[in-house]
């Protein structure tokens, strides 16, 4: 993995999802589904659920990062999406975010199913060695649900309220 652009495209897949590399054409129906206030009422941009603001979130994720889209295979209906970047190849590092999936889809078979895919491929095919998340220190949910996958806290900042959290390979493989 020397560069987003060398990847093929990629496609995960398991009986729930379908995890496919972001494209413009999914813009509209993204922006549709962050709409929901509620999503990001504990990330530091609140305001996503607005068109311009999560234009500019789609795009630095479009251009800048590897974003996928997420699909419910049952419902054939794209629920949210993600983003990896900051690859560093000299730690096998790589960030994880601007991650969101619809209400519906939280804290269940859904969650559960997108991240075996994404952290089975990083560790086992890319030979990732730490996945790492920032997140803020007032989003409850988002660290009660990554400590349960097995993610350590290992730095804070406190000029922003945010912490990294990082998955290891031994992390993720005692949690399963």
């Amino acid at each position: 993995m020397r560069n987003w652009k060398d990847w093929n495209y990629i496609i995960l897949k398991n009986d729930l999802v379908l995890l496919t590399q972001l494209e413009h054409r999914h813009k509209h129906v993204l922006t549709e589904a962050a709409s929901d206030p509620e999503i990001w009422l504990q990330h530091p941009q609140k305001n996503l659920y607005q068109p311009q603001y999560f234009y500019r979130h789609f795009n630095d994720a479009l251009v800048n990062e590897c974003g996928f889209v997420i699909e419910d295979r049952k419902h054939n209906e794209i629920i949210g999406m993600f983003s990896l970047y900051n690859y560093e190849p000299k730690d096998g590092s790589i960030m994880l975010g601007k991650s969101f999936l619809i209400k519906r889809c939280w804290g269940g078979e859904y969650n559960k199913a997108v991240k075996l895919l994404i952290y089975n491929y990083l560790f086992q095919i890319q030979s990732i060695q730490h996945i790492k998340i920032e997140i803020k220190d007032t989003n409850l949910r988002s660290i009660r649900a990554n400590e349960k996958i097995g993610f350590k806290c290992i730095e804070s900042d406190s000029s922003n309220d945010m912490n990294i959290y990082e998955l290891t390979p031994k992390n993720f493989n005692e949690l399963r």
